[in-house]
């Protein structure tokens, strides 16, 4: 009878282990975008702190997908000596962590980062081109974005008001941006936990009619489809611009020769 008490005892611990909110660390990382990436981000929450076991939850705002784990260190080995392995267990998501990433979702800042932002052409940025081509804009396309957009200063609103719960509120958080052309890029949130809402330019994120835009010292390569002639010039003008010598055919379709770029023509009597 003592046995099975005691068993059952036991039982019940580990399952307010597994199962306890009070124990858990709730992590924000918009850009996990499978269930690996998700893994790997509770993952580093042991790496930097071996001591730690108990729930880990991962919250992708933007896409609304949430991940729950329960992980600890890994045992010893055969000889004795302490594994460096992790132990983790895939868990739903409990109503704590559910109502917290909930609560940010609703938040100002995620409800502005749901649509683009407009870019005026006085702003000094008339293209996508300006900030792919120029690293040196970047910053300065962050600093016209603090002080003329309120999307700022709900970032350092939500870092503050939510820090205390979640790790990283804004991590990964992606803001895409409409300039005059047409053209759009992604700045995104740094994945550090401080209230410094410093976004930055991510890699290979312009384009324009769907076609992308060339970071500085990169190639324009592969199949470009523009809807009219004119488009084609437009483009191939701006690289231009900026040196990119550029070989260009006409095609129906299929594949397009590396360094050329491709469009195709609508028949505007459709």
């Amino acid at each position: 009878m003592v046995k099975l008490f005691l068993v059952s005892l036991i039982f019940m611990v580990n399952l307010f282990n597994i199962n306890s909110s009070y124990a858990a660390k709730l992590l924000v990382c918009n850009s996990c975008e499978t269930y690996m990436q998700a893994v790997n981000t509770a993952s580093n929450v042991l790496k930097s702190s071996n001591k730690f076991s108990g729930n880990i939850f991962v919250g992708n705002i933007q896409d609304n997908v949430n991940y729950g784990f329960y992980v600890s260190p890994g045992g010893k080995g055969d000889e004795g000596e302490k594994s460096s392995g992790i132990n983790i267990v895939s868990i739903p998501v409990n109503a704590y962590a559910q109502a917290e990433f909930s609560a940010l979702s609703e938040s100002q800042l995620y409800v502005l980062s749901r649509k683009a932002i407009d870019v005026p052409a006085d702003s000094g940025f008339k293209s996508a081109w300006d900030i792919a081509q120029v690293p040196a804009n970047r910053d300065l396309f962050d600093a016209w974005f603090e002080e003329n957009h309120s999307f700022k200063y709900w970032s350092t609103w939500t870092a503050s008001s939510f820090g205390s719960i979640l790790f990283s509120p804004l991590a990964g958080i992606e803001i895409q941006f409409t300039f005059s052309d047409g053209s759009q890029i992604i700045m995104s949130a740094p994945m550090l936990a401080n209230a410094v809402a410093k976004f930055t330019y991510l890699d290979n994120s312009a384009s324009i009619d769907n076609n992308r835009i060339p970071d500085a010292g990169t190639e324009i390569s592969g199949g470009y489809i523009f809807n009219d002639q004119a488009a084609m010039d437009e483009f191939v003008n701006a690289a231009l611009t900026y040196g990119i010598e550029v070989s260009f055919n006409t095609s129906g379709g299929g594949t397009c020769p590396p360094g050329y770029v491709c469009y195709i023509t609508v028949n505007d009597s459709q």
